[in-house]
């Protein structure tokens, strides 16, 4: 039969532990989740009604440098991803938050 190897996870590492924070909406830059080398996936849901603008990296996430708009009910996967994640919506409702799950072994 033909090898399976979860895409993203190194070595075959598959990912047993999910972490879930929330970050609530937010019309300043704010630190998702830090770099971990461990990571193996993960992702964020945007419940909120304000668009959230995702920053894959080290650079404060604003609203014309990101890496991606998540709408409201929206879902951004971090693939294989390790390094830092930051967001910020554009504008501050007050109506709901980042839903951010890590996984790691």
């Amino acid at each position: 039969g033909m090898a399976v190897r979860q895409i993203g996870a190194p070595s075959g590492t598959v990912p047993n532990i999910a972490t879930r924070t929330s970050i609530d909406d937010n019309a300043a830059d704010v630190l998702f989740l830090v770099a971990n080398a461990a990571r193996l996936g993960g992702g964020v849901t945007n419940d909120s009604t304000a668009i959230l603008h995702i920053a894959l990296g080290t650079v404060a996430a604003t609203l014309t440098n990101y890496t991606a708009q998540i709408l409201p009910g929206g879902f951004f996967s971090l693939g294989s991803y390790t390094g830092m994640v930051r967001g910020i919506w554009a504008a501050d409702p007050n109506t709901g938050a980042a839903r951010i799950t890590e996984l790691t072994a």
